[in-house]
């Protein structure tokens, strides 16, 4: 291989990890798009056949485009029920994962009430260093497990909203 063509082969490369690290870092953005065109991409056969019978392009779009969606929403809401029975049963079970917490931390209490003295004030700066760790990984935890599921939520509707856009309009201008 000549220096030129290992210099061009670096450089393909190079462009294949940075198109590779794009595709990753911006695949939450890219879902709403990626799903319209395969939507559009099932539909067009019918937008075809609507627009051979005489409708315009875009009223045949507009037609496919809204009882496509009406569907897919329509199964949404059939199966609401589901998630409603998981909400309602976690909000039925948090008044008993809370007394699991206080029995949990209940020995916390009692050493912190019995540690009044300014040796035990010491013991439990002792305990509290060794306690801190786990308790501070639990909590990013936490943290963390909220933050995905907000970000859940964001994907959800984006998809929910940005999809049917661009069905519209790649299926209006695919021919």
């Amino acid at each position: 291989m000549g220096v030129e063509k290992k210099s061009q082969f670096w450089i393909w490369v190079i462009i294949l990890i940075m198109g590779t690290l794009l595709l990753v870092f911006t695949s939450g953005v890219l879902m709403p798009f990626v799903a319209g065109m395969a939507v559009a991409y099932f539909l067009d056969p019918v937008a075809d056949k609507i627009e051979a019978v005489g409708l315009s392009r875009t009223v045949a779009t507009m037609l496919i485009t809204v009882i496509f969606f009406a569907l897919a929403i329509s199964s949404i809401i059939l199966l609401f029920p589901l998630l409603q029975n998981q909400i309602l049963g976690f909000f039925n079970k948090l008044p008993q994962l809370a007394e699991n917490a206080e029995n949990w931390l209940r020995p916390f209490k009692e050493i912190i009430w019995d540690c009044q003295t300014s040796d035990g004030i010491k013991v439990l700066s002792h305990d509290s260093k060794s306690i801190g760790g786990p308790l501070a990984s639990w909590f990013a935890g936490l943290l963390r497990s909220i933050l995905q599921g907000g970000l859940a939520l964001f994907n959800a509707l984006s998809l929910l909203l940005v999809t049917p856009v661009v069905c519209f309009y790649l299926l209006r201008d695919w021919d």
